[in-house]
Parts: structure tokens; C-alpha cells; sequence
């Protein structure tokens, strides 16, 4: 699921026309963008373990503009082109972009990136458990180790 559209691409990428069909790139490449950046932010946020799709509003709109200036980074590049190095170095919008995309992905991959968005329930093979672990649950297991949510500490989100 993209969690932005082709305006927000423009504005990170400081477009003075939106794209369009005769634009480089055009704007089915820049959607082509969006969409895989956001696939990219998906796989992060699942290793941070959390539940996807993400519903609450504050994340989602961390997760816009991480989308955008990700998608804005690939577009760069694609007006550059890949075979001028020079122009793609650390001083231009693309090294920018580039860069800060890194880092806002890098957060992603945290656990409490997203603050109190929903925890993913866990796999089969997860050592978390929702179940009581005193014995008084009808089919407990003492084949631990297992390790309830209760001990992990949250953190506010800071976008």
C-alpha cells in the first residue's frame, strides 16, 4: 500500500510541473516508484514487528512523507540519469534525498518507531505469548521460554 501520491513526489522532489506522460520521468515510472519505496517500508516495518496496515494517523503521516522523499530520491535519479555520477553526488537533491531516505527507513526498522501503532501478534515460531503464564490457562505449557508483550517498554512516537 503506497502511503503517498504523485504531489507529495513533486513537492520533496521540488517540481515546478507535476509529472505527467511527457515528463522524465513520467508519472506511471514515479507511481512504479511510490509503490515499490513502499513496499521497502512494509518489509521495515514488519522487522520492527509491527502489524500491517497501519491505521494510526500520526504514523501514517511519518509514513507519507518517508514514501515521498523515498519516491522523490528515485525520481531524482531517473532526471539525472544513472550514467552522470557527478550529478548524483552527495551535494545535489538526489544525495540529499538519498541520504535522508536512508535514515528515515533505518528508523523504521526500530521497534517503537511508530509509537503506538499495532503490534504484530507474532508468527508461529515468535517466543512473545498473549496467554497467562502462571499455570492457570487450560492448556498450559511449561515448554517455554516464552516472554509476554507486558515487559517491553513503548516509546513515544517523535516523528
Amino acid at each position: 500500500m503506497a502511503y503517498c501520491n504523485l504531489e507529495d513526489v513533486s513537492g520533496e522532489a521540488q517540481r515546478k510541473q507535476p509529472y505527467s506522460g511527457t515528463t522524465t520521468p513520467t508519472s506511471l515510472q514515479v507511481q512504479k516508484y511510490i509503490d515499490g519505496i513502499a513496499a521497502e517500508m512494509d518489509m521495515a516495518i514488519q522487522k520492527a514487528g509491527y502489524a500491517l496496515p497501519i491505521t494510526e494517523a500520526r504514523a501514517l503521516a511519518y509514513l507519507g512523507r518517508v514514501n515521498a522523499v523515498g519516491a522523490a530520491s528515485a525520481s531524482e535519479r531517473a532526471t539525472v540519469g544513472r550514467g552522470v555520477p557527478e550529478g548524483m553526488g552527495k551535494d545535489t537533491l538526489y544525495g540529499a534525498l538519498w541520504a535522508e531516505y536512508q535514515k528515515m527507513l533505518a528508523k523504521l526498522e526500530k521497534i517503537g518507531s511508530l509509537g503506538n501503532a499495532p503490534m504484530d501478534s507474532g508468527d508461529p515460531a515468535s517466543l512473545w505469548t498473549d496467554h497467562n503464564l502462571d499455570g492457570s490457562e487450560e492448556g498450559y505449557s511449561e515448554g517455554g521460554p516464552w516472554f509476554t508483550r507486558d515487559g517491553v517498554e513503548r516509546t513515544e512516537f517523535k516523528p
